[in-house]
């Protein structure tokens, strides 16, 4: 498609014209470009890698593609991996995962890059009361580093044997080094690393957290075996 151009010379009125029938279209055409730019990155690798946020997933994405890609779900890259490409997940325990996203959010974001609502997660002063906050929401509604990590792999068990899907627990990333890619990936420094078990919390607090991940715990037992 072929865009007029906009310059001094255009009237006010024909600018204000062309915008109405341009603005509309930009999202899809950003969207395609980055699709394809995304996917790029994928062949060329040889793995798409479903970033789930605070999953360790900056490290990897970085050994595998020199950048992030952004957190896409699943179902997504599945319709988008024309090639067949194999596919990774990371999955982290839910309640270690909130408690390090907690400390994660109430710093502003970590070195790699910032958090969405920065200012009034910065705000909040106990793991009690980002649970007050987040419990008003539905998944789609959360920040990404809150979503439940079953929103990310929203595909059926059923579904992903013919995907190629790996997962690899938080736990146990070492054994990413049987896969052809990592096999020189240093695991031991991870980037915006944080001590989940550095955060006061209650056992109120942690019975919550597992009612507000109740999802994340069912999955885990539903994708057992796609784990190394």
């Amino acid at each position: 498609m072929n865009f007029p151009v906009l310059n001094a010379k255009t009237s006010a009125k024909a600018k204000s014209a062309i915008l109405r029938v341009v603005r509309p279209l930009l999202p899809n055409i950003w969207d395609r470009a980055y699709r394809t730019y995304r996917h790029s990155h994928y062949s060329s690798a040889g793995l798409i890698f479903c970033h789930i946020p605070k999953n360790a997933g900056s490290s990897i994405a970085f050994s595998l593609y020199r950048r992030r890609l952004g957190h896409m779900r699943l179902s997504q890259l599945i319709s988008e991996n024309k090639e067949g490409l194999p596919i990774l997940a990371i999955w982290r325990d839910p309640v270690a995962r909130f408690l390090s996203s907690c400390k994660y959010a109430s710093g502003g974001g970590g070195t790699d890059g910032i958090i969405a609502n920065a200012e009034s997660y910065q705000k909040i002063r106990s793991v009690s009361e980002f649970l007050d906050h987040l419990e008003k929401l539905p998944d789609s509604e959360r920040d990404p580093v809150f979503r439940t990590q079953s929103w990310y792999l929203d595909v059926l068990a059923n579904d992903l044997h013919a995907t190629n899907l790996t997962l690899c627990r938080v736990s146990e990333l070492p054994k990413l080094q049987s896969l052809k890619w990592f096999r020189n990936l240093d695991f031991s420094a991870k980037r915006n690393a944080s001590d989940p078990h550095s955060i006061p919390k209650t056992d109120d607090d942690l019975r919550r957290i597992r009612k507000l991940y109740e999802n994340d715990f069912r999955a885990l037992e539903r994708y057992s075996e796609f784990f190394l």
